[in-house]
């Protein structure tokens, strides 16, 4: 009796953690409310079974450094002179909410980070089929005999037109389970491996049609990884073949080179299909991501301790560098500096800087003293995608951080070995193995 009820614990717990994970594609307000739920019915989990946490020292300390971001935004809120707004810092909730919550489930309920990844692969890879197929459906019902091709259909915006997403944050789940499913099949068997390529061959194809090329960069990354953390044959073949099916596209698929390529290195070039207002490259190139950078770097000396808060991107220092450099549409819709680490800069100081700089290395030392490379991947995706977005300033990249992070810290890799007993029914010891 006591071992089903274990068991239906860590079903819950696993299966509940992959979809919070996943919910992150939908609405934030869907997502909100997913994440409520899990941390509710964990509450009534915790009351019903008479769990009792058991914590050590080493532990605690850890949940309390990655919890310092939040420390700082909440204390300063109440500084005067320090604008962080108050929906700003509740919208930062879970930098102390998912490294406590973590904290009070190990050494009570084993967690298999296989099995959530999982079931967030899972449901990823339909969402994926999906919107590839509502591609193909539009594609049909407007050239049905494929006499011409519309190519918007399948890249950037018109792929992702009907599912509310942006494909920068779509790529960060995507690169997560491309970096999950590439160290999976290693050790899975000739049959179980062809689901598993279906599944990365899926996520693959999104991240490149969707035209991020920030996650396009990181996934290069990710197979680099995966290539020199243990060189073999077979890793090679993996490696090659994906860079080709990727080369593939981004030469054969006119909109995607487009948009991924000439808009970088050639955007004085005349587009056919990535068109952004009347000079399309200038509006899309490199160039003007790196001028939106430097409009920030400029502003940073002048409060170069505590920052501007959380609204920086309303200053008129900010707006002004933008519309001198011709960013109109970064100037009318007072868009972020599109670079986190100068966000953070202009948001808390060189304060609040440090205390997330704290949490990376912390992790990254966590994760590479373990040689867990899942979890170094996934520093990888955090910090490459953060030379180009702010994901630390909106919902998603928000829990995306502090959820896996929190999650990737209490549960090692070396885990998975009792989570092998549990299903098993064999006799293990929390306090020791732990």
């Amino acid at each position: 009796m006591l071992n089903s009820i274990k068991q239906a614990n860590i079903n819950f717990f696993e299966y509940g953690l992959g979809i919070v994970l996943f919910s992150l594609v939908l609405k934030p307000s869907y997502n909100s409310i997913a994440i409520i739920l899990f941390l509710m019915l964990s509450l009534l989990t915790f009351i019903k079974d008479k769990i009792r946490p058991k914590l050590k020292k080493d532990d605690l300390i850890g949940a309390l450094l990655l919890s310092l971001p939040f420390i700082y935004l909440f204390t300063s809120s109440f500084f005067p002179g320090i604008l962080m707004e108050k929906k700003f810092v509740i919208r930062n909730l879970p930098l102390i909410v998912f490294p406590f919550l973590f904290l009070l489930l190990k050494g009570n309920v084993v967690i298999s980070r296989n099995k959530v990844l999982a079931v967030l692969v899972r449901m990823l890879f339909v969402y994926n089929i999906s919107i590839f197929t509502v591609a193909m459906a539009r594609q049909i019902s407007k050239y049905p005999d494929f006499s011409k091709i519309n190519w918007y259909f399948f890249s950037y915006r018109g792929l992702l037109k009907y599912f509310d997403v942006h494909a920068t944050y779509l790529g960060l789940l995507n690169n997560l389970a491309i970096l999950f499913l590439l160290f999976l099949v290693q050790k899975q068997k000739p049959g179980e491996r062809i689901f598993s390529y279906a599944m990365m061959i899926s996520s693959l194809l999104i991240t490149v049609l969707s035209g991020s090329r920030i996650q396009i960069v990181v996934t290069i990354t990710l197979l680099l990884l995966f290539l020199f953390s243990k060189l073999s044959r077979k890793r090679l073949f993996v490696f090659l073949g994906i860079v080709l099916f990727s080369g593939l596209f981004l030469t054969y698929v006119p909109i995607v080179r487009e948009r991924v390529i000439d808009t970088v290195f050639n955007p004085t070039k005349t587009f056919r299909y990535a068109k952004y207002g009347n000079n399309p490259g200038e509006k899309a190139s490199l160039k003007k991501r790196l001028q939106m950078n430097m409009c920030g770097v400029n502003m940073i000396n002048k409060k170069i301790w505590l920052g501007y808060g959380s609204a920086y991107e309303k200053e008129p220092e900010l707006l002004k560098c933008y519309e001198e450099k011709g960013l109109l549409k970064a100037y009318e819709n007072q868009f972020n500096v599109h670079n986190q680490y100068v966000g953070l800069l202009l948001t808390g100081g060189t304060v609040f800087f440090l205390t997330f700089m704290l949490v990376f290395f912390l992790s990254l030392f966590k994760s590479v003293s373990s040689s867990d490379f899942m979890y170094i991947g996934f520093l990888f995706i955090v910090s490459i995608t953060g030379f180009t977005e702010n994901i630390l300033e909106r919902h998603f990249g928000i829990i995306y951080f502090s959820l896996l992070n929190s999650f990737f810290y209490f549960y090692r890799y070396g885990d998975e070995k009792l989570w092998s007993k549990i299903r098993t029914n064999r006799t293990y010891n929390l306090n020791k193995d732990f």
